[in-house]
């Protein structure tokens, strides 16, 4: 008696009798079906990921929604009103619990849905470390667990989709530049415009760039115009020219100096 087992023999004498015409339909049938088997492994790992994706997303913007709506009531330390914020989680059936902690990481209010029986899980240290504008996510035991930061300015209490915070972010991504364009009493260039950016990637050839900047702010820059209307015509050609060496679009601050003579 051996360990084999028994069926492997009879598949084995069985495919010996088959003829060579019936071996070669087995081969093409059993490559047919591995392949779909292949095929249907892949699509479903793939379509577990992308609906994974998909959930992390969407919390994420519905977190970012009550973070939004709570940073008052962190930044005043009010527990009933935060708690009243997190109360708008019974519309989604999927969330099953969520919490706001205050920055030294007390719990300021918690939210569990009361059809589900309660399951304190605690998060990691590195869920509190999460840089402003962005989030940790994790899925343990079957459920997924995400942090997202209040961002909070200092003293002042501001919206995460507001001016301030978008135009930060948009210097944070694309960049800024400054340009500095001197102005006679007469209203023609007292000289070459000087152009300063800030977190545009132009290391290495940054003095070819300068050049081109300049040269576009001196020929987009028109003494007949308005003032308002030279500044945006300056500020939209430094722009293009940054967009054409960069492919992003910094922020452009340009400053008219008058200048005596």
């Amino acid at each position: 008696m051996t360990g084999h087992s028994p069926w492997l023999p009879r598949i084995v004498a069985w495919h010996a009798r088959l003829s060579l015409a019936r071996k070669l339909t087995f081969l093409g049938v059993l490559t047919s079906v591995m392949s779909l088997v292949i095929a249907m492994t892949a699509v479903l790992a793939w379509d577990l990921s992308s609906a994974r994706t998909r959930l992390v997303r969407d919390t994420g913007m519905l977190a970012d929604v009550i973070g939004s709506n709570s940073q008052a009531a962190v930044a005043f330390g009010d527990g009933k009103a935060a708690t009243d914020t997190l109360r708008a989680l019974t519309v989604n059936d999927s969330i099953v619990s969520a919490a706001v902690w205050t920055m030294d990481g007390k719990e300021l209010a918690r939210f569990d849905r009361a059809s589900r029986p309660k399951v304190k899980r605690t998060l990691p240290a590195r869920a509190f470390e999460v840089a402003p504008h962005q989030q940790w996510s994790e899925f343990t035991d079957g459920a997924l667990l995400l942090a997202r930061p209040i961002v909070l300015d200092g003293d002042v209490i501001l919206p995460a989709d507001g001016n301030t915070i978008s135009e930060r972010r948009r210097m944070a991504v694309n960049g800024l530049i400054i340009v500095a364009v001197p102005v006679s009493p007469d209203g023609k260039l007292a000289g070459p415009p000087l152009v300063r950016p800030f977190g545009v990637p132009v290391e290495v050839d940054r003095d070819d760039f300068l050049a081109d900047a300049t040269d576009a702010a001196t020929r987009a820059y028109d003494p007949a115009s308005e003032e308002d209307r030279a500044r945006e015509a300056v500020r939209l050609a430094v722009r293009r020219c940054a967009t054409l060496w960069t492919g992003k679009k910094p922020v452009v601050e340009v400053m008219l100096l008058q200048v005596a003579q």
